[in-house]
């Protein structure tokens, strides 16, 4: 059967009646394809306004060549979906093909505004440079709502389809929803699909909820100021029992959610993999997980395996109101996310913690390899300018290797001095340093540029624990810290350990002296303070418009105020071991001629030691 070039439009259909019915039971096919479909109304209960289809073992509907489907409904209640057309397809060999510049436009239901389609026993459906523009639903899919029986199915979205404007207004996916059932269901977009401020209230692209295994690959597709009101404003993840999720060279920008997860929201329940390679995620909000949110529903003793993989991507300018700028993760059990060789560019945290990570492990694995953080921070209360974690218990992993930290910040906040701590990396450590390992936690060939934290407390790592010494004790008794020095690259730093030029740069506090956050600077220790050889960094900063005169200024990233403050000092550290030092230098960094009245005596560090003054600053005539 062929309808070609056919105009239809302006009918009212009741009792279940679509315009066109298809029931077919053998081999057939057919095609509609230059046709307009105007203003066809399903006004009683019934699925697809204009055609609806029931295609058996070898059967084929095709919708192609510029056919058109405008303001096209059926009811906005439970019993019906569809808006234009409904298919069921059932069979191996059965097929319903949309393609070659079709278009819906402003077509409505309950479920699936323009398409419904339901896939069993390997039916097939493609959606091939198709547009759909200002569909509306208000249930499931705005342009299309799909479902994959447990005896599997094919979806696939492709070339250069586009959801533009199309809206669900109570539920889930603005432009497609999709429940997929079973190991055989499996649904793929790819070749530069378009999704284009489509609006839900989960996943303002698309819902997706799988359930005991199958697939789902995103892949060249865009999404451009997507909306959620309430999680995923791009995309919305549910995985039960099982399931893969992969999104691959997306590019996901300007979208917002009102609660998580501003691009991606994902929640497993019992298992999953979700994966995000070489995406670019730009300029996406959330209240929690600028960017991507992820969750894994909590059931004592009975999780499953989830794993979760972002590698080769970029996320840039991703911001949060609460943790996490650019991401949100909750890691329970044996559930694992690894990130690797990926950058974080300026996303923040505008009032709590990590400016781009932020993780709650319980017994999950939290892994970061060759991964760049720059001009990233969050604002007090928050603390960790680029990452914030919180590790439970032992059994939680945290693995930080070969990344760095350029200008991470903990700023200030207008209404609130609490915390601010770590300028880079905060970490809250939940259990007795006698159990830290190389397996629960290891931070390796890291590198820090200009990163600084409110009051200098930990620069670059400020970690909270039930005992801060006996942590920074295990720390450096396993070699737990490696840091890179930029001065002489590969090397690491030698004395990371032993010198006071890093005491402000690695910091931590006592539980017990955290209160409500607004513990004093003192209450904060250097975390290897019982093994620094002095405690005068030598050489010793001097900046007098910026400097502070506190305990071991004189680092680069802690400069003292005056050189009375800095040469009065006592040395000799805690063992009560005296320098060995033959000779200790001052460095200028800025005029210092309101600095009077130094004196040379002999209690002061310079007796019996060489003492010189190099000047870096330009002074004015």
């Amino acid at each position: 059967m062929n309808l070609v070039r056919t105009k239809i439009e302006s009918y009212e259909l009741m009792n279940e009646k679509s315009l066109i019915n298809i029931k077919s039971d053998q081999t057939s096919t057919v095609t509609i394809s230059q046709t307009t479909f105007t203003s066809i109304a399903q006004i009683g209960t019934g699925n697809g306004a204009a055609i609806n289809a029931q295609l058996q073992q070898d059967s084929i509907l095709k919708v192609t060549d510029s056919c058109t489907f405008y303001n096209c409904s059926t009811l906005q209640n439970d019993d019906n979906r569809g808006g234009a057309i409904n298919a069921v397809v059932d069979g191996s060999n059965s097929q319903f093909i949309v393609s070659d510049l079709v278009k819906f436009e402003k077509c409505q239901s309950y479920q699936g505004g323009a398409i419904s389609v339901e896939l069993l026993n390997m039916g097939t459906c493609e959606v091939n440079n198709v547009q759909f523009q200002e569909c509306t639903v208000n249930n499931d899919g705005g342009g299309i709502f799909a479902q994959l029986q447990n005896s599997g199915g094919i979806l696939t979205i492709t070339n250069h389809t586009s959801f533009v404007q199309c809206i669900n207004t109570i539920w889930g996916g603005g432009g497609i929803l999709i429940f997929s059932n079973g190991l055989n269901s499996r649904c793929i977009i790819s070749d530069k699909v378009i999704f284009e401020k489509c609006y839900a209230e989960r996943g303002g692209a698309i819902y997706i909820e799988q359930y005991e295994g199958g697939s789902f690959d995103v892949h060249n597709a865009k999404f451009k100021e997507c909306n959620a009101y309430n999680n995923g404003g791009a995309i919305y993840i549910e995985q039960y029992f099982g399931g893969s999720f992969d999104v691959h060279k997306a590019i996901i920008k300007e979208c917002e959610a009102q609660n998580q997860g501003g691009a991606i929201f994902i929640r497993q329940y019992f298992g999953g993999s979700f994966d995000v390679h070489n995406a670019i995620i730009k300029e996406c909000e959330a209240q929690s997980g600028g960017a991507i949110y992820t969750q894994t529903w909590y059931y004592w003793g009975n999780m499953g395996s989830s794993t979760a993989t972002i590698s080769g991507s970029t996320f840039s300018g991703s911001k949060s109101v609460n943790e996490g700028g650019a991401i949100y993760t909750e890691l329970y059990e044996d559930v694992a996310l690894t990130i690797d060789n990926t950058q974080f560019n300026l996303c923040y945290s505008t009032d709590s913690d990590g400016g781009s990570i932020f993780a709650f492990i319980n017994e999950g694995s939290l892994s970061l390899n060759q991964v760049i953080f720059t001009d990233c921070n969050c604002t007090q209360p928050g603390y960790g300018g680029a990452i914030a974690i919180v590790q439970q218990d032992y059994k939680s992993r945290i693995s930080i290797t070969d990344s760095s930290f350029t200008n991470c910040l903990t700023l200030p906040g207008s209404s609130s001095q609490r915390y601010g701590w770590g300028g880079a990396i905060y970490i809250q450590i939940r259990y007795q340093a006698s159990l830290l390992t190389e397996t629960n936690f290891l931070l390796t060939n890291l590198s820090f540029t200009n990163c600084a934290a409110f009051e200098n407390i930990g620069n670059n790592l400020h970690i909270l624990s039930p005992d801060i010494h006996a942590t920074g004790e295990a720390i450096q008794s396993y070699n737990l810290l490696t840091v890179k020095d930029l001065s002489d690259p590969p090397n690491i730093i030698s004395d990371l350990y032993i010198s006071p030029s890093y005491a402000y740069d690695y910091m931590g506090i006592n539980q017990s002296k955290v209160g409500d956050g607004f513990a004093q600077f003192t209450d904060h220790e250097p975390l290897f303070e019982q093994f620094f050889i002095s405690n005068v960094p030598n050489p010793s900063y001097i900046d007098a418009s910026n400097g502070k005169d506190i305990k071991f200024c004189g680092g680069k990233s802690s400069k003292c105020k005056t050189i009375k403050y800095s040469t009065e000092r006592n040395p000799t550290p805690l063992s009560g071991i005296k320098p060995t030092d033959s000779s200790y230098s001052i460095i200028l960094t800025s005029n210092t001629e309101l600095d009077t009245d130094i004196q040379i005596m002999s209690i002061t560090l310079v007796n019996g030691h060489q003492f010189s003054i190099r000047n870096f600053w330009n002074w004015s005539s």
